[in-house]
């Protein structure tokens, strides 16, 4: 009996001596880090609530360790200026080591832009999927980046009222800066007219009579008729207003005709007659083209 006692006491001991060494067994922790390329400023990097901010290249590790066994999860909190930064290895669960392979790799982003000149109304550019509206002169840029390699294609996929745009330095390959050579050049459309000038009553052609185009009396073209009597006149599309052709020959006194117009397109296979002061008449025959 007294052995059995004895026992039952040794037993007893044991269990409280290991139940006492579980209690104070150390837990482990470790440090989580990596490394950064590319970097060209500052880039603040999250492990739950441990931050870290990185200004170069090289090695890294947070400051607060993960405990064994406890998951870490490396976000990028702010990217650094002009460029973006992506991360690799940055989630697992943290075992018996430090973890030394979050990478982070940067890269500079780019813009495509340019100037525009001569621009009177609204064009929209587009440069491959990106659009972009303009309305005055000056210098533009496109709102997406772009890193090294990627190509640009700007073209005018919408053309301002009455003028006709193009584009120069318009597609390449982005290097390693902004691309801000694109050059867009804006002038108005211009619409021929031609016509003969001739005799009213006898249909005869009238040679070197001069031809004046004017817009609200300000002259848009003059020319002389040729020896058949013919003429061509170029004034701008956007022509509205008080529209004044005139017409002078020798031996024919001058003649005017007046109209009033939205846009020199209305003037398009229009005839002008032309009456004359005395015996004579002369006829413009018009026909516009643009």
């Amino acid at each position: 009996m007294k052995k059995l006692i004895q026992l039952t006491a040794s037993v007893l001991f044991l269990s409280q001596v290991i139940a006492c060494g579980s209690e104070d067994e150390e837990v482990l922790s470790y440090t989580i880090g990596g490394d950064v390329s590319g970097l060209n400023g500052a880039v603040t990097l999250s492990n739950s609530a441990d931050n870290l901010t990185i200004n170069s290249d090289g090695s890294y590790t947070f400051p607060t360790a993960v405990d064994s066994g406890k998951n870490y999860n490396v976000s990028v909190n702010t990217q650094p200026s002009n460029q973006i930064c992506l991360l690799t290895n940055a989630s697992g669960s943290v075992a018996s080591a430090n973890i030394t392979n979050v990478q982070l790799d940067c890269v500079t982003q780019y813009k495509v832009g340019g100037s525009i000149g001569g621009l009177n109304g609204i064009i929209e550019l587009a440069n491959n999927n990106e659009t972009l509206s303009l309305t005055a002169d000056g210098s533009f840029q496109f709102a997406n980046n772009h890193v090294e390699g990627d190509s640009f294609a700007v073209s005018v996929s919408s053309q301002p009222e009455f003028q006709t745009c193009s584009v120069l330095n318009s597609s390449g390959a982005i290097a390693t800066q902004d691309i801000s050579n694109v050059e867009i050049t804006c002038v108005e459309n211009i619409i021929s007219m031609t016509g003969f000038v001739k005799n009213y009553f006898t249909g005869d052609f009238i040679p070197n009579a001069d031809v004046t185009i004017s817009q609200n009396d300000a002259e848009l073209d003059n020319t002389v008729a040729d020896a058949n009597g013919f003429y061509i006149l170029d004034f701008p599309q956007r022509t509205d207003g008080r529209i004044v052709l005139s017409a002078n020959a020798a031996d024919f006194s001058r003649q005017s005709n007046i109209s009033r117009i939205v846009s020199g397109t209305e003037l398009q296979s229009r005839n002008i007659l032309l009456q004359p002061i005395q015996s004579t008449q002369v006829l413009l025959n018009i026909k516009t083209t643009s």
